[in-house]
């Protein structure tokens, strides 16, 4: 072993696809400047009642939350930017909004704000911004720190959209990780050289490489593994281009996923098997040794 278990993934050969953690539509993310503890949210120090309203309404919506921040120097603005996003298999939305102070955020609805309807569009008929989230939780992990503030550096210039950096996405072995919004798609294994040519593959709408490609968000693992099998077979790199239609269960272990390819047309469908197979790998710097985890093999219909 050595001391990143982000070099022991990749010198192992484990594989991304699958990897972006279970299926989560509705994400918030709130700004917090200061020092992050190791469990993020968790660990964050809010005004009285502001924790606990956030924690319930995410809790009840099924909503994931992530602290950001940037450097000091480009944070600017007001004391908090809240994001609330949606991502759906064809289209999704993220919005931001200001608290001048902690008092304000405490008036949010955060319940309503997380349940509301989001269109993909504004009012003007502009798209919903893209944003990207680096994690760079170092207290959680070193490779996170290591690698993904790394990359926030090289990217964030040159991104051409916002780009914060995050607490824990899952996966530090697989870091420096990003999270684009709001295609929802998760990206990992990115080194500062990576940071041009994921720019311009997300000012494309595109995927920047599927040796790179953890999945989409808005699916459960067997289902984000499936669609990179479906997009490597088909060589379909646009993010929104593919759905999937139909998911069965050939066992307790096994799945076979059929897709829809709408982009470039005429649509088309593809239909992909995979099954959980348990392999091991060392999961973060912390552990000491190799542990049991699932991945996700394709196989040939």
């Amino acid at each position: 072993m050595t001391d990143s278990c982000a070099l022991d993934s990749l010198r192992d050969g484990e594989l991304l696809a699958g990897t972006a953690g279970k299926e989560v539509r509705r994400w918030l993310f709130i700004q917090e400047q200061r020092p992050w503890g190791p469990k993020g949210f968790e660990d964050c120090r809010m005004a009285d009642g502001v924790k606990e309203s956030v924690a319930a309404a995410a809790g009840h919506l099924g909503a994931r939350v992530q602290l950001i921040r940037r450097p000091a120097r480009a944070a600017g603005g007001p004391a908090r930017v809240v994001m609330a996003a949606y991502v759906g298999e064809q289209c999704g939305a993220i919005r931001t909004m200001a608290a001048r102070d902690e008092v304000e955020l405490a008036d949010f609805d955060f319940a309503h704000l997380l349940g509301a309807t989001m269109p993909a569009q504004g009012p003007d008929g502009t798209p919903s911004p893209v944003i990207c989230f680096v994690c760079a939780h170092g207290r959680r992990d070193p490779c996170c720190a290591r690698w993904g503030s790394r990359f926030y550096r090289a990217f964030s210039p040159t991104a051409g959209c916002e780009v914060w950096q995050t607490t824990h996405l899952g996966g530090h072995r697989f870091a420096a990780n990003m999270l684009w919004m709001p295609h929802g798609v998760m990206l990992g294994r990115l080194r500062p050289g990576d940071a041009t040519t994921v720019a311009a593959a997300v000012a494309r709408g595109a995927i920047v490489s599927l040796e790179q490609y953890r999945g989409r968000v808005c699916y459960p693992a067997h289902v984000q593994a499936a669609e990179a099998a479906a997009r490597r077979r088909t060589e379909t790199m646009e993010a929104w281009a593919m759905t999937a239609e139909e998911t069965t269960a050939l066992g307790p272990e096994s799945w076979r996923v059929r897709f829809r390819i709408d982009a470039p047309a005429p649509p088309r469908r593809v239909e992909v098997a995979v099954r959980a197979q348990t392999a091991r790998f060392r999961l973060s710097c912390a552990d000491p040794a190799p542990a049991d985890t699932v991945i996700w093999v394709p196989e040939i219909l």
